[in-house]
Protein backbone atom coordinates (compact mmCIF):
# COMPACT_ATOMS: atom_id res chain seq x y z
CA UNK A 1 0.00 0.00 0.00
CA UNK A 2 1.17 3.53 -0.60
CA UNK A 3 0.31 4.55 2.97
CA UNK A 4 -1.00 2.84 6.13
CA UNK A 5 -4.75 2.55 6.63
CA UNK A 6 -5.83 2.09 10.25
CA UNK A 7 -2.22 1.09 11.10
CA UNK A 8 -2.16 -1.61 8.39
CA UNK A 9 0.78 -1.58 5.98
CA UNK A 10 -0.43 -4.52 3.88
CA UNK A 11 -3.76 -5.46 2.41
CA UNK A 12 -5.63 -7.53 -0.14
CA UNK A 13 -7.28 -5.76 -3.05
CA UNK A 14 -10.41 -7.18 -4.65
CA UNK A 15 -12.41 -5.99 -7.62
CA UNK A 16 -15.82 -7.28 -8.70
CA UNK A 17 -18.38 -6.17 -11.25
CA UNK A 18 -21.98 -7.09 -10.56
CA UNK A 19 -25.48 -5.96 -11.42
CA UNK A 20 -28.09 -5.57 -8.66
CA UNK A 21 -31.06 -3.34 -7.93
CA UNK A 22 -30.81 -0.40 -5.54
CA UNK A 23 -32.15 -2.25 -2.48
CA UNK A 24 -29.63 -5.08 -2.88
CA UNK A 25 -26.80 -2.56 -3.42
CA UNK A 26 -27.72 -0.85 -0.14
CA UNK A 27 -27.77 -4.24 1.61
CA UNK A 28 -24.31 -5.10 0.28
CA UNK A 29 -23.05 -1.65 1.32
CA UNK A 30 -24.41 -2.14 4.85
CA UNK A 31 -22.77 -5.56 5.13
CA UNK A 32 -19.40 -4.21 4.02
CA UNK A 33 -19.67 -1.30 6.43
CA UNK A 34 -20.12 -3.47 9.54
CA UNK A 35 -17.55 -6.17 8.64
CA UNK A 36 -14.55 -5.55 10.92
CA UNK A 37 -12.18 -7.35 8.50
CA UNK A 38 -12.87 -4.78 5.76
CA UNK A 39 -11.05 -1.54 6.48
CA UNK A 40 -11.91 0.28 3.26
CA UNK A 41 -14.17 -0.33 0.27
CA UNK A 42 -15.63 1.55 -2.65
CA UNK A 43 -18.81 0.80 -4.58
CA UNK A 44 -19.32 2.65 -7.84
CA UNK A 45 -22.51 2.88 -9.87
CA UNK A 46 -21.74 2.55 -13.58
CA UNK A 47 -24.11 5.02 -15.18
CA UNK A 48 -22.80 4.07 -18.64
CA UNK A 49 -23.90 0.45 -18.43
CA UNK A 50 -26.71 -0.69 -20.69
CA UNK A 51 -28.85 -3.32 -18.93
CA UNK A 52 -30.68 -4.44 -22.04
CA UNK A 53 -27.38 -4.98 -23.88
CA UNK A 54 -26.03 -7.07 -20.98
CA UNK A 55 -29.12 -9.26 -20.98
CA UNK A 56 -28.77 -9.95 -24.72
CA UNK A 57 -25.10 -11.05 -24.54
Amino acid sequence: MAYPIKKNNEGIYFSAKFQVDGDKARSIDSSLMVDQKIIRYLMIKDSNSNTSKLEQD
